[in-house]
């Protein structure tokens, strides 16, 4: 294995997180050395890093290869990939969900770098704040990711394949799931043709109090109060939304399972 005081980088997949991990690595003076899109297109301009629409044109001897593709294009990136590097090269998707044997294939020294975040390409984002997981499936190539990853951020864990899947679920419920309620939420104001910073302020400081304490200490609201006239109330304003009014009626049993039948 040579030597990775200095590793060049060589990041393959130019979406929302590979904008801002390439970002990040300039920032921190890492030596990322190419980007590798099928467009083309990188911006703001890299500097001295170099650009390459094809795998044919992905630099052979970089210690470090990053893939920030979709989990579906990791096998033919990796399968492509792996007629190009160098054998001691250690190579890592940023998923949260797929199977590192999607690598380990066709890699002696691979792993997972997945930052636990969700990334919009115009909100900046603080990287050494971003916890970062990482495995290895060898312990050179977890330790090079560990290196990485701490030149990058304060939080930066291990983890194994187990705990993997069960963290991207938890990410899922707290990230996808909140979102999603948040558009429900605005589809009910629309009716009434409110707008949504009426809920801006609530949204941020649900968000604030969870820094500082677990969900389940700050859970507030009807269910928690066991407040059955104002449930019946909210599932009669959803009459004619019958999967919604379910959801409500789930959600709201899981904050109290004391409920009454609702």
């Amino acid at each position: 294995m040579r030597p990775l005081v200095h590793p060049r980088i060589v990041l393959l997949g130019y979406g929302n997180l590979g904008y801002h991990l390439a970002d990040a690595l300039l920032r921190a003076g890492l030596n990322l050395v190419q980007i590798y899109n099928r467009s083309g297109l990188v911006s703001p301009s890299p500097g001295k890093v170099s650009v390459t629409t094809e795998t044919t044109g992905i630099l052979p001897d970089a210690e470090i290869y990053l893939l920030c593709v979709r989990d579906e294009a990791i096998g033919l990136v990796a399968e492509q990939l792996s007629h190009r590097v160098h054998p001691d090269a250690v190579v890592a998707h940023t998923s949260g969900a797929a199977p590192l044997e999607q690598l380990a294939r066709y890699f002696p020294l691979c792993g997972v770098f997945w930052p636990v975040q969700s990334f919009s390409r115009q909100v900046p984002t603080d990287f050494s704040q971003v916890p970062i997981c990482v495995a290895g499936t060898t312990t050179i190539a977890e330790n090079a990711l560990l290196q990485l990853g701490r030149s990058l951020s304060n939080r930066v864990y291990s983890i194994d394949h187990e705990e993997r899947p069960r963290l991207h679920l938890a990410a899922v419920m707290a990230n996808n799931f909140t979102n999603a309620l948040y558009d429900l939420a605005a589809r009910q104001l629309e009716q009434m043709d409110l707008p949504f910073d009426l809920l801006r302020p609530l949204i941020l400081q649900t968000a604030l109090k969870v820094q500082e304490a677990m969900p389940v200490a700050v859970q507030t609201g009807p269910a928690i109060r066991n407040d059955r006239s104002t449930l019946l109330k909210h599932l009669a304003l959803l009459e004619q939304e019958p999967e919604l009014r379910e959801l409500y009626r789930l959600l709201s049993k899981h904050i109290n399972p004391k409920l009454e039948q609702l």
